[in-house]
């Protein structure tokens, strides 16, 4: 008598079969999405973490400002961050009005330290000041090259990191913020700014590092935000490239303060191209004279062929 395979056999082999080839397929070939699958929560967990060890040390570089102000009470606040050892940039607006109040300039660090800042430079027409604070070892921060990024030609996301609305408990005057991301939008060669779209800058941002997100270097200097009833989130960002060298003679337009002295006057900053025609100028004026003294020095007949 023969024996009856039942029906539901067949089926339940070619389903084990189909299984099998199916695990065998993906144990031997290297598929893109399976790579993804599973090699992405890794990648995220080594980024994240890398992120969080990278922004310890970007805050080290980033300081609370507060400017008293004359015959008021309260400070101005903003932020500021190292450009070169010894010396940070900012805001000029930060800082007030110069010419009619001196107030002092205190800096507070990481760790909640103190510095005295002597305001070495300001720029008011482009918004930028720099800072002198002697006898500290603080790290300068990266900057980008802003000439890749006038005509971009990809989607760049900026964030920046600063002291906002420290009354409502957004930032502490030893923990910086990091704000939302946000987009470059354009270069605004007229004004030397970048339009960005949807960059989250608040009160006390001011003066604080803009960084392109995918390589932490620093774009330009928060300067200014159109009111939310005009567009939402569009901001300006001065550009980095006054401060590239560290420099503040590099500064458009800036004017050396004061220093206490029999002298007292405003010094004129002179940039590299008005330093450059003036040398020029010297070393022409010079060499006229030497030419002067050598034809008084030559004999008659020699300066008569010389002239002929």
């Amino acid at each position: 008598m023969v024996r009856k395979i039942p029906s539901r056999v067949p089926a339940v082999l070619f389903v084990l079969f189909f299984l099998g080839f199916a695990v065998t397929l993906l144990a031997f070939v290297d598929l893109h999405w399976t790579h993804w699958a599973f090699a992405r929560p890794v990648h995220s967990k080594r980024d994240s973490s890398a992120d969080r060890t990278r922004l310890e040390r970007l805050r080290q570089s980033i300081l609370n400002v507060r400017v008293a102000q004359c015959g008021q009470s309260g400070e101005l606040v903003g932020t500021a961050f190292v450009v070169k050892p010894g010396f940070v940039a900012t805001a000029a607006h930060v800082l007030g009005n110069r010419e009619n109040c001196n107030g002092a300039v205190r800096l507070i660090d990481y760790e909640g330290r103190e510095h005295q800042a002597t305001v070495e430079a300001v720029s008011p027409a482009e918004d930028l000041a720099l800072l002198g604070i002697p006898g500290t070892a603080l790290p300068p921060l990266l900057f980008a090259n802003a000439n890749n990024y006038e005509s971009p030609n990809e989607i760049v996301k900026l964030v920046t990191i600063g002291y906002p609305l420290e009354r409502e408990g957004a930032s502490s005057p030893d923990s910086a913020a990091i704000s939302g991301e946000g987009t470059l939008s354009r270069f605004d060669r007229e004004h030397n700014v970048f339009v960005t779209s949807g960059l989250n800058l608040n009160a006390g941002n001011s003066g604080g590092p803009v960084f392109v997100r995918h390589n932490w270097t620093v774009l330009g200097i928060a300067r200014s935000k159109l009111p939310n009833t005009v567009g939402d989130g569009i901001c300006f960002v001065a550009s980095i490239r006054a401060f590239r060298h560290g420099q503040y003679s590099a500064i458009p337009q800036a004017t050396r303060l004061p220093r206490p002295g029999p002298s007292g006057c405003r010094a004129r900053l002179r940039s590299r191209r008005t330093a450059r025609r003036h040398r020029r100028r010297r070393n022409g004026q010079a060499n006229e004279r030497s030419r002067a003294k050598n034809r008084r020095r030559l004999p008659r007949a020699h300066r008569s062929h010389q002239q002929r």
